[in-house]
This record gives structure tokens, C-alpha cells and sequence, in this order.
């Protein structure tokens, strides 16, 4: 499952992928996809998932409601993957939306992902 949305916030690059995790567990939750394999390209985010840190900042929060999503639906499991490893996910980052709806996709990507999926799979 992939998605694209845009939300009119200035966020750091570490609360944006906090962000957007919060977003992919709550599609999956409604889909009902279990497992879910979260890859993200900021380190950080994920050492503190996966570290279970907590603090009242906001980042802190943000990580502790993440894990209770995650435990929630079961199976989640966080991956740190290179930026430059990952090009399907920098094209979805570019994709133009407007401001008020987002685009999902559960099973079949857009056309315009499917080379860079395959040669994402080829390469792993």
C-alpha cells in the first residue's frame, strides 16, 4: 500500500515521517493489512520506534501514539532504508495533489511506479 498526501504544516523532516507513518498505520488499520513493514529514510525516527523513547516533546508524543497504533494492529515492523535505495517512494513524494484530498493504493500502484517497483524488487 502506498499513499500521497499533502497537509499545509512546517514540520521538521523527522515529525514529517512521524507523520506519515502515523497516516500508513491508520490505512492499514482500515484495510485491514497485517503485517505491516514501515521503511523509512530517517534514522532517527526509526531508532526511537524502535527504542520505545518517550517524552513529552512533541516528537516523544508523536513516537508513543505510533506504537500504539503498532500494537494495535499487531505486526509492525520498522526498517531503515536509504534514501537513494528507494526511488518509488521519492517519486510518490513528488506527485502533485491538491491541498484538500490525498491518493492511496492498495494492491496496484499507479502506472507511472510500476518500472521503478520492479527494478526496486530486482535490486533487493
Amino acid at each position: 500500500m502506498a499513499a500521497v498526501r499533502m497537509e499545509r504544516n512546517s514540520w521538521t523532516p523527522e515529525l514529517a515521517e512521524l507523520r506519515a507513518i502515523e497516516v500508513g498505520l491508520e490505512m492499514a488499520r482500515e484495510e485491514g493489512i497485517v503485517p505491516v513493514l514501515v521503511e523509512l529514510d530517517c534514522h532517527n525516527a526509526i531508532l526511537k520506534l524502535q527504542r520505545q523513547e518517550s517524552s513529552r516533546l512533541e516528537i516523544g508524543v508523536r513516537v508513543r501514539e505510533i506504537q500504539d497504533q503498532a500494537n494495535q494492529l499487531g505486526s509492525v515492523e520498522w526498517w531503515f532504508g536509504r534514501r537513494e535505495g528507494n526511488r518509488a517512494t521519492h517519486a510518490m513524494a513528488h506527485v502533485r495533489c491538491d491541498w484538500e484530498t490525498h491518493e492511496k493504493w492498495a494492491e496496484r500502484p499507479p502506472i507511472f511506479l510500476l518500472d521503478l517497483l520492479s527494478n526496486e524488487a530486482l535490486a533487493h
